[in-house]
């Protein structure tokens, strides 16, 4: 066996896709504003998401289901969304986020409005597959095309929403 010394490893290592990674196209935006539209960003995706969670049991009020079945409705189809969005990347950034506001804006009315169980759960559903291509875009976009601050910010305001959508529905 030959020895290799450090010097081996160092050229070695500066032969790797360290040029590759600055040459992605990234866009040099402004710090305050990304960050700004970012955390937003965040906030209301997660709201509608925290507030059906917290209302697990009034949603299912007069029934004997259990509450469980709404956090199922609200993890599962988002959950196979992330699953299958490999198969839909060339759909633009802006048509996703006014795909996911759309979901999220039928499904909230779809819960409040129908009467039957069944409605509600629907529209459960659709909050939930809002949320998962909003979630997706908005990482996708933050981590690959902005800088870090978006990611970071995006990150600050899913959980600021958190306890915003908690507190809306105390």
């Amino acid at each position: 066996m030959s020895e290799t010394s450090e010097e081996d490893f160092s050229s070695s290592a500066s032969d790797t896709d360290e040029t590759n990674f600055h040459s992605w196209p990234r866009r040099e935006e402004t710090a305050p504003k990304c960050s700004l539209v970012f955390f937003m960003l965040g906030v209301t995706l997660v709201i509608p998401f925290i507030t059906f969670v917290c209302a697990a049991e009034d949603v299912l009020a007069g029934t004997d289901k259990p509450t469980g079945l709404v956090i199922i409705s609200l993890t599962a189809p988002s959950c196979v969304l992330k699953i299958v969005s490999l198969c839909f990347q060339q759909v633009s950034h802006v048509a996703r986020i006014f795909l996911a506001s759309g979901f999220m804006l039928v499904g909230q009315l779809c819960a409040v409005f129908i009467p039957n169980l069944g409605g509600r759960f629907a529209g459960i559903c659709l909050v939930s597959v809002g949320t998962g291509i909003g979630e997706l875009s908005l990482l996708m976009q933050a981590a690959k095309e902005l800088e870090e601050i978006a990611l970071c910010s995006f990150v600050v305001g899913t959980g600021v929403g958190g306890v915003l959508g908690a507190l809306s529905y105390v």
